[in-house]
């Protein structure tokens, strides 16, 4: 397993072009695709939790069930017990590898007690969202999209609204009823994408040999914006890219 530490200010760019070995316009192989194991790091002392939301109770009703205390955990920044840093998107373009929309794929945001889920997601060009209410309550999916068109669903209890991002961009999600409601999609024309779990882990499969740049987006500035990392992937191997961000630049490799 080849293994390479990068360390960084500022996650990278949403979007970039890839320094890629050209292959076959044909799907390639496992044989001729490697993986990237990312781990996205917040280096030297770990921050204090963001502020819990500020929900009013009388906003709230209805929200969860009797006896049920709603969850309140700011999202915009998850770092865990060991550093990973939580929703984290990472993208890789691939010159002659166009995005497909997996076959029988669906994809969901759904309304769970008053909270997008997932909160930070990436899916293909093309694909189509089904915006669920799995509450009890009403909701309004409010989407703000400049390339795909915004819209402004009304979700009754129990119902779906749905759209089709043709376009890439950064759709930004919200909920008019209830303002603490927030969500991203982000929309990628790059083949090869992910988003961090959790542990700040991803894992990006079937990356044909070459070299290439992972590009990040996350949405809180003490993340950051602006930079990709240079990658070289082997076919049949894995290499484990390791973004350390939030202390001093520092760049290593082995």
């Amino acid at each position: 397993m080849k293994i390479l530490t990068v360390s960084a200010l500022v996650l990278g760019s949403a979007i970039c072009a890839a320094a890629a070995i050209p292959f076959s316009k044909t799907a390639p192989t496992s044989a001729e695709t490697g993986t990237v194991q990312v781990k996205v790091i917040w280096e030297g002392e770990k921050p204090e939790a963001l502020p819990a939301l500020a929900i009013p109770a009388d906003a709230a009703k209805g929200c969860c069930a009797e006896g049920t205390a709603m969850d309140t955990t700011n999202q915009q920044r998850l770092i865990d017990a060991s550093g990973g840093v939580a929703n984290a998107v990472l993208t890789i373009a691939v010159k002659d590898m166009p995005v497909k929309v997996p076959e029988g794929r669906k994809y969901h945001l759904d309304q769970k007690s008053c909270r997008y889920e997932p909160h930070v997601q990436v899916v293909p060009m093309g694909a189509t969202v089904e915006y669920l209410n799995s509450d009890s309550v009403a909701h309004n999916v409010h989407v703000y999209a400049q390339k795909n068109g915004d819209q402004n669903n009304s979700v009754a209890a129990g119902s779906k609204a749905e759209q089709k991002l043709e376009k890439a961009e950064l759709v930004t999600i919200k909920c008019d009823i209830h303002s603490w409601m927030s969500s991203y999609i982000f929309v990628t024309d790059d083949p090869i994408y992910g988003v961090t779990k959790a542990d700040g882990s991803a894992t990006l499969e079937g990356v044909p040999a070459g070299k290439y740049k992972v590009a990040f987006w996350h949405e809180h500035e003490s993340i950051g914006k602006g930079r990709s990392e240079e990658v070289t992937v082997e076919a049949g191997k894995t290499t484990t890219v390791e973004i350390k961000v939030g202390g001093k630049k520092k760049k290593s490799a082995r």
